[in-house]
């Protein structure tokens, strides 16, 4: 659940980077149905509070 916005769905990809030393990349982003001018609104808020 996203604060002030209810709940989203995401799509992710992993990467395995070095098996070994066990480094993976997952990325997460908002899927398109979702992706809103309410949500980059939330996105700009977040960022201002974290300057």
């Amino acid at each position: 659940m996203l604060e002030g916005l209810g709940a989203a769905t995401f799509e992710h990809t992993s990467l395995i980077v070095d098996e070994d030393r066990h480094l993976r990349l997952v990325y997460y982003a908002l899927r398109d149905e979702q992706d809103t001018p309410a949500f980059h609104a939330w996105l700009r808020e977040g960022s201002s509070e974290s300057a």
